[in-house]
């Protein structure tokens, strides 16, 4: 149907232009070609009856009847301009011409060519609704003197003349699988779909497996309709024909169907097996591109979440029946996760449903990433990607889970065997007011700070002993945490002193002198730790961290442990207008300079010890330094100003094109004025501008922190 809409609007456009074009000449010249119709020469005549077609040159009709039975020769032209220029006589011509088929073989000395005359005939007398001729058609056909235009009449045979339309029927499937063109073939089948519909699509799968076009289009043709079609068989045909077409851009296509259409874990072992043999090195590439990019197919939405349930269920002992899901522990363990969320939804938990899917969801992506485990358990690629895909699809349809509890840190996250109680800080996110806290698996008593804090009342006899105990937070609905260490330590001789930073985490890369008589080194524990071995009862601290120090001194030597902690400095470098900008240098200065990093999204962040500190921006050359105390202010913030630059003659008539640049350890450009003016955002600081136009040049020397307007009058 779309070619035959494409060939009439094709044809449409040619009679608009024809039309377009007599409108276009003049009355002389149409006299002109009207008289070349009748000249006597016949190349000057054909020319003639071409530029009527083309100009549509109506009044011409009259002479072509009266040429008509002359210039036997042309009887086809004819015909076919009656047709173009809406003659009115044109159904009686055609009539005539079928009649008169013996008489013109026999006048213009063409033996056998009296079919031909009368098919042609049939063109036009089909347009009339005359059929009379439809046998010929169908003779002609046969016949070895035919054209590929004469097939398409076998249609209108079957629609009109039911005598002959199972004849008509059986000519056009010998066309479809016997026709000499590949256009002869696909035109056939696809006026046996017209025709037929559902009853000719054996003759559309025969065309897609067994037709001889070397280049394949009509293979692809039918599986482009096939496909259009949904048919029923379409999986198997695609598979047969994946090692069976000798086209293997058309192969890829197949695979690709297979994969995105089906998507069943057989369509992915079928592919993957055929692409790891497939003979053409382009296809193999392309079709494993096809096969990392594959998802499973969304469940469908008439499906319900209980069949959805039951779907995955047996996805599980699919893949796993492949190899890609072994062994059985995590086979079974991913069906009680999938049996849960059944029993779950059952029951009206649909949250709970979903956590459990999400279980799953997690089991099956830590097997597949797990490649260091020594069980058994695996799950590979091919089966993550339908079970780790189809659960989420699950869990796109049910409510969304709460997060669940996650402990981030503990304060304090160590303690001296045989000391007092203490209320443990528990820091983290997603915790609610019913949040129990878990010594060793026991609840404590647990007060809400906020969803990021606990505090939890630690007994003396939870740190009697050395040890290590877990500490985890349970949310109603027994959502359990991840279990953070608290180590119980044997109390030691001296003092110990950690280094931890903004978030409570032990920081390494520290060293720790103390005074005794003279500065000594602490032994450092490698682990953000340190021992100092004293017996004086106070002594002082000194902490060096990336080129920062702090001290404290009088400090009590005993069990406690002495907590030097560093502070999230964030240096930030925004524009006039307040927007962050990336690209800054940023340095600090405690005993020498030191590189802190680079904006992005216009922040700079280091852990540094408490104290004051010089920090330098350096942003398009220019730098600025401030020093800052970040004990009392851990944000430090650097910001540009908008530097206009204006050059004007000596009558104040803005300049465009003057070159204007600035120095501050270098010569920067900024850019040619435009309206008389250039800006750029810099940070403030006394700066030399310059203007160039030409070989002329102008510099000053201004302070944009106090004056961000530049102003150059040239002479």
């Amino acid at each position: 149907m779309l070619s035959r809409h494409i060939t009439v609007l094709v044809l449409s456009l040619v009679v608009l232009c024809w039309r377009a074009e007599s409108q276009g000449i003049s009355a002389e010249q149409r006299q002109q070609i009207l008289n070349q119709l009748v000249d006597p020469d016949p190349f000057v005549r054909t020319g003639a009856l071409d530029d009527v077609l083309r100009y549509h040159i109506t009044e011409a009709t009259s002479t072509i009847e009266s040429k008509f039975w002359i210039e036997l020769t042309h009887i086809y032209s004819f015909l076919n301009a009656f047709d173009i220029l809406g003659s009115p006589h044109l159904c009686a011509y055609a009539r005539a011409v079928a009649d008169s088929a013996r008489y013109i073989e026999r006048t213009l000395s063409r033996p056998g060519t009296y079919l031909r005359y009368r098919v042609v005939a049939s063109y036009y007398l089909f347009k009339c609704g005359d059929y009379s001729t439809a046998t010929d058609v169908i003779a002609g056909i046969r016949s070895g003197d035919r054209l590929s235009e004469d097939f398409r009449l076998l249609m209108e045979i079957v629609k009109h003349v039911p005598a002959y339309a199972d004849t008509a029927k059986a000519e056009l499937i010998r066309i479809a699988r016997e026709g000499v063109l590949p256009i002869d073939r696909a035109n056939a089948v696809r006026d046996l779909l017209e025709l037929y519909n559902e009853g000719a699509l054996p003759q559309l799968v025969h065309m897609f497996t067994s037709d001889v076009d070397p280049l394949g289009s009509n293979r692809y043709i039918a599986f482009a309709e096939l496909s259009r079609r949904n048919y029923s068989d379409l999986n198997a045909l695609l598979r047969q024909q994946l090692r069976r077409d000798t086209a293997w851009v058309y192969r890829v296509d197949y695979a690709d169907t297979l994969l995105y259409r089906f998507g069943s874990p057989s369509d992915y072992a079928f592919v993957e097996e055929y692409c790891s043999q497939a003979p053409e090195p382009r296809e193999k590439r392309h079709i494993n591109r096809s096969l990392d990019d594959f998802r499973p197919q969304v469940i469908p939405a008439s499906m319900s979440s209980s069949q959805a349930l039951q779907y995955i269920n047996g996805l599980v002992q699919d893949v796993s029946s492949r190899g890609w899901v072994g062994n059985q522990v995590l086979i079974d363990e991913l069906g009680r996760h999938v049996s849960s969320a059944q029993s779950k939804l059952n029951a009206g938990d649909q949250v709970g449903s979903a956590r459990e899917i999400k279980r799953f969801q997690v089991t099956v992506d830590e097997e597949f990433r797990d490649s260091l485990d020594n069980d058994s358990k695996f799950v590979t690629k091919e089966g993550w990607k339908f079970l780790y895909y189809s659960a989420q699809y699950i869990l796109d349809r049910l409510p969304a889970i709460p997060p669940s509890p996650v402990i981030a840190s503990l304060n304090p996250s160590t303690a001296f065997a045989g000391g007092n109680g203490f209320s443990l800080s528990v820091k983290g996110n997603a915790f609610v007011p019913a949040s129990v806290v878990l010594w060793n698996g026991s609840s404590r008593t647990t007060n809400f700070g906020a969803d990021s804090v606990l505090q939890a009342i630690i007994l003396a006899s939870d740190i009697a002993s050395p040890g290590t105990a877990s500490v985890v937070v349970v949310n109603p609905g027994n959502d359990t945490s991840n279990a953070l260490p608290f180590t119980i330590i044997q109390p030691p001789s001296g003092l110990t002193v950690k280094l931890i930073n903004s978030a409570g985490t032990n920081l390494t890369g520290g060293s720790l002198q103390y005074y005794d008589g003279s500065w000594k080194d602490a032994v450092n524990n490698n682990d953000g730790t340190f021992h100092v071995n004293t017996t004086l009862a106070t002594v002082s601290l000194r902490m060096t961290y990336e080129g920062g120090s702090q001290t404290k001194s009088n400090v009590a030597v005993g069990p406690d442990v002495v907590v030097f902690q560093t502070v999230n400095t964030q240096v930030k470098l925004q524009n006039s207008r307040g927007a962050p900008i990336d690209t800054g240098s940023v340095q600090y200065y405690f005993s020498s300079w030191k590189t802190l990093g680079q904006t992005m999204n216009g922040v700079a962040s280091k852990e540094l010890l408490p104290a004051s500190y010089t920090f330098r921006m350096a942003y398009a050359t220019v730098t600025n330094d401030k020093v800052q105390d970040i004990s009392a202010n851990s944000t430090v913030s650097f910001s540009t100003v908008l530097c206009t630059v204006t050059v004007k003659n000596g009558q104040g008539t803005p300049v465009d094109g003057a070159q204007v640049s600035y120095y501050f350890s270098s010569w920067v450009p900024i850019g040619p004025t435009v309206g008389g003016q250039v800006t750029k955002e810099l940070l403030p600081a006394s700066l030399t501008f310059r203007e160039t136009i030409g070989s002329a040049t102008q510099n000053k020397v201004q302070n944009i922190g106090t004056n961000a307007l530049v102003e150059f009058v040239t002479q």
